[in-house]
């Protein structure tokens, strides 16, 4: 099921419709939000049948032992082998790449070859969160889908839908800011950890208390996104409110922390907020030393 995204899917439509289909689209926004859904549904629509394996629509992800390490060049040569088969029905090809922006160098530029001289009736779908990602040789020749944030009323109510208590569905729809991808895979455990952690950070600020957090947030790459989410979460509703914006989101069982960072000057809480910002990147970067640029972070973040 589809939630959200009329103007997307307006677009995709119309193209349908008017018979304007671009050779190559990307898929660019948020992660979480639905976007492989709606390439999903898109990619069905043009082969003519529902099917979740039909053969005229190639998925290209990363090998799930490598999941960091993004799609590489065997596979974008493997697509364009199955690319230049005979569609199944004599009709359209299709070829998903998820998340595009996960591709390596030489994978990238041997997609960029494969789309500047694409087989007959074929169309390519690139997912991306983070567009910046692609070369920019692609993106000229690409059309730009733009899908943006969920609605949070939206989220909580399909969380409550699945069976979540309103309470638990609203922080969830928070901390997800906008993806219910993200919302459905809240981890409670993790979150409540972290906020503890950070409410000794900056009680009690100690060098072995730092170290031994950045170790433990280290430890578990799938999990430290969510930890860097919640601190940006927490850090822009503080300096939120200390700039008068008393309409900020509010994270349940928080308040004594966002009590805590009020008192610190809006200036020094906007460097503070940009520098885990750049964390959250540096965190999905492969091959970084995560526990080195969680230790930087918790060090600048807990000094008095």
């Amino acid at each position: 099921m589809i939630l959200g995204h009329d103007q997307p899917l307006a677009q995709l439509r119309a193209a349908i419709a008017g018979n304007t289909l671009a050779p190559t689209y990307i898929f660019a926004g948020p992660s979480g939000v639905g976007k492989s859904l709606v390439a999903r549904w898109f990619a069905q629509t043009l082969v003519g049948r529902e099917s979740e394996n039909h053969p005229d629509i190639i998925w290209v992800t990363p090998p799930p032992d490598k999941i960091l390490g993004g799609i590489e060049i065997d596979q974008i040569r493997r697509m364009q082998s199955l690319l230049n088969l005979h569609a199944l029905e004599g009709g359209r090809k299709i070829a998903i790449l998820d998340p595009a922006d996960s591709m390596n160098d030489n994978a990238a530029n041997s997609c960029l070859k494969i789309l500047e001289e694409p087989p007959p009736l074929t169309h390519f779908i690139l997912i991306s969160s983070r567009m910046d990602r692609l070369l920019p040789t692609i993106r000229s020749r690409s059309q730009v889908i733009h899908f943006g944030a969920l609605n949070e009323q939206l989220i909580v109510r399909q969380l409550i839908a699945s069976g979540l208590d309103p309470a638990e569905a609203r922080q969830r729809a928070i901390l997800a800011d906008g993806s219910l991808g993200h919302a459905l895979q809240y981890p409670a455990d993790v979150i409540a950890e972290t906020a503890t952690d950070l409410h000794a950070l900056l009680t009690q600020p100690d060098a072995n208390t730092t170290l031994a957090a950045a170790e433990r947030w280290s430890a578990d790459a799938t999990q430290l996104p969510w930890r860097l989410q919640l601190i940006g979460l927490l850090w822009r509703d503080a300096l939120a409110k200390q700039c008068g914006c008393e309409r900020a989101p509010w994270l349940p069982g928080t308040a004594s922390l966002i009590a805590q960072l009020r008192q610190r000057p809006a200036a020094r809480l906007s460097r503070e907020l940009t520098h885990t910002l750049q964390s959250i990147d540096l965190a999905c970067a492969p091959g970084l030393n995560k526990q080195l640029c969680c230790e930087a972070l918790l060090f600048n973040l807990s000094q008095t």
